[in-house]
């Protein structure tokens, strides 16, 4: 009987010493970012709607002035580069017609501000918005610009009108178009 207790003590003690612990344990942790990217325009007291409003001529005979220029509004980004290292860019479109006889123009100023990252490189000439996209911000890598104005690139719209086709004006001109911004892989 001795026997059988001493067997079934050395069998728990040996069941018991392979359940504890050791000194020494590991697990892993795997660490997920999704490819990702959101832009949006900021002005002023969170207004991104721009107007333009000529003065009246005041001085018989003289020219009218249409070359309106607006440069209150700015693109903001964030983004995250796809595993394949693919940049990204930023496409502007307008959507709606001038009156006849107006060109609108957009441009975006190189980066300022308080973000970090691949900021994008902008366009260097300036974009006339007919309908067709076109890219105002390209090479952008994994950066955030800083949120609000004053962060991002500065947009610059300009309204230009052919003084030769005055014949298409009348006072109750009122247009709205509308300029939509994309982010996209190049």
């Amino acid at each position: 009987m001795k026997k059988i207790h001493f067997l079934l003590y050395i069998s728990l003690i040996s069941f018991v010493s392979f359940a504890q612990d050791g000194v020494e344990d590991n697990h892993t942790i795997t660490i997920g970012l999704p490819a990702s990217s959101v832009l949006d325009i900021e002005g002023p007291g969170g207004d991104k709607s721009l107007t333009f409003t000529t003065q009246a001529v005041v001085e018989a005979g003289s020219e009218y002035n249409y070359d309106l220029v607006d440069e209150t509004l700015w693109l903001n980004y964030s983004n995250v580069k796809a595993e394949n290292g693919a940049t990204r860019k930023v496409n502007v479109q307008m959507a709606g017609a001038l009156p006849e006889g107006m060109t609108l123009t957009v441009s975006a100023d190189p980066y300022s501000g308080n973000g970090e990252g691949e900021v994008g490189t902008p366009n260097p000439m300036a974009i006339v918005l007919d309908g067709s996209i076109s890219t105002i911000v390209s090479n952008i890598g994994s950066v955030y610009t800083g949120n609000g104005i004053n962060n991002g690139h500065n947009l610059s719209y300009e309204l230009e009108f052919d003084n030769a086709r005055l014949e298409y004006l009348s006072a109750n001109l009122n247009t709205a178009v509308t300029i939509t911004y994309t982010i996209e892989d190049e």
